[in-house]
């Protein structure tokens, strides 16, 4: 059985290429035959164009030199999968033309379906696929709240042709739910559907750490959040260690890692005491790696973080005007995770007609 996953290959994201990892290694569990399609929208492409071009060329031509050597660690990370093609494709006659290779097609993980980042690409809900018996979501996320009435007419027309459906968070489950008038399932991101043994195999050691530190790995600026990462650092003894940046971060006060890719992102979380975090993946992996964590919702798109935590109850880590929680019991926490991890994996069996 060959599957192909539609997800966000070539993404300078740790979690877009965590979870599309954490999917192809849970399909080729199954025994199935997985490859990445290696589809870029033009919304993308130009959005990234645009960004980069934002100031003067040779400013841009600077950063691009700064961010070679993440954007190499990337590329190695990713080279342990089949992706198909190799070119980068940008068309929809291509989808068409490539659809027939597979018996089944999966879109997800991550933010898929979210029209900000795509801008409203249908490819995303397999629009150039005539087949609807191969048609699957694996915890698909919009990332919104609520879509646009014209684009979500779109969206319902196409997911009426699905063979199965699965959505990452509540809030997903609920747009899918009130456009079809059924309920819709709610999995694990595939980062979670992969043991914590097998994600340490790819972690690759960073050098100049601490011995013991805590691991901030934050998108949204909060000033509050910021004090409270103070606090702790004070309470704990530690010192904070923000996760990511370029080559010129070292120069920057405070300790950074500089430019990493997935394989130290996965060690720097897993080595540190604390993890401080506004990020899905970032909270999903301390989870994974049993850390004390703290889930910062400044987020306006936090509907997948409240999920996660709901999830495995640990609300109590949503940082709030006390620092003070109750030590995360994972023992608990593995039993939910061996849970959810059955159900996940039984949706896949069943949408692919794999039999137990």
């Amino acid at each position: 059985m060959r599957v192909g996953i539609l997800t966000f290959p070539k993404s300078p994201s740790f979690g877009a290429s965590l979870q599309m990892f954490g999917l192809y290694q849970a399909l080729n569990s199954l025994g199935v035959d997985a490859e990445i399609i290696n589809y870029r929208n033009t919304y993308m492409t130009q959005k990234r164009h645009i960004i980069s071009h934002r100031s003067n060329p040779l400013k841009s031509m600077v950063l691009s030199v700064i961010d070679l050597p993440e954007k190499i660690k990337f590329k190695k990370f990713e080279q342990q999968l089949e992706i198909y093609p190799k070119r980068i494709i940008c068309e929809k006659d291509d989808l068409q033309d490539i659809a027939n290779r597979y018996d089944f097609l999966i879109c997800g993980s991550d933010q898929v379906w979210n029209p900000n980042i795509t801008g409203e690409d249908l490819n995303y809900f397999f629009s150039f696929c005539q087949h609807n018996t191969k048609k699957i979501s694996y915890a698909a996320s919009f990332g919104v709240n609520e879509l646009n009435p014209e684009f979500s007419q779109k969206v319902k027309e196409q997911l009426t042709l699905f063979r199965s459906i699965s959505v990452r968070e509540e809030q997903g489950a609920e747009i899918v739910s009130g456009l079809l008038g059924k309920s819709c399932d709610i999995v694990l991101d595939p980062s979670m559907l992969i043991s914590k043994n097998i994600w340490r195999s790819f972690e690759k050691k960073v050098n100049g750490l601490p011995p013991r530190y805590i691991a901030k790995f934050i998108f949204n600026h909060d000033e509050v959040i910021e004090q409270k990462i103070a606090e702790l650092s004070k309470k704990s003894g530690l010192p904070v260690v923000t996760v990511g940046g370029n080559l010129l971060s070292k120069f920057k006060k405070g300790i950074y890692t500089g430019p990493i890719g997935p394989n130290e992102w996965l060690y720097v979380l897993d080595n540190a005491d604390y993890v401080v975090t506004d990020s899905f993946h970032g909270a999903a992996f301390s989870i994974i790696f049993n850390k004390n964590l703290y889930v910062s919702l400044a987020s306006s798109t936090n509907s997948r973080l409240i999920t996660l935590v709901n999830t495995f109850g640990l609300n109590d880590c949503i940082l709030c005007e006390k620092m003070h929680k109750e030590e995360i019991n994972y023992l608990i926490v593995q039993k939910i995770m061996d849970e959810k991890k059955e159900k996940s994996y039984r949706f896949l069996k069943n949408a692919l007609g794999i039999a137990d």
